[in-house]
């Protein structure tokens, strides 16, 4: 878990998109909760750029 990735890495050079997931920790019980919203936003993706999820409320 890098929660400073998108402010120390250029990442607008990647050729891939990068999902920073905002959850409690980065065991599967705090992340597993943010894999439909990664699922249904995955079509938006683009490359370099980043996209940040949180846990739904």
């Amino acid at each position: 878990m890098d929660k400073s990735l998108p402010h120390q890495q250029q990442l607008e050079r990647l050729p891939f998109a990068v999902a920073v997931l905002r959850a409690r920790s980065n065991r599967f019980e705090d992340t597993h909760p943010l894999m439909p919203e990664v699922f249904r936003r995955l079509a938006e993706f683009q490359p370099g750029h980043v996209h940040i999820l949180t846990p739904p409320e």
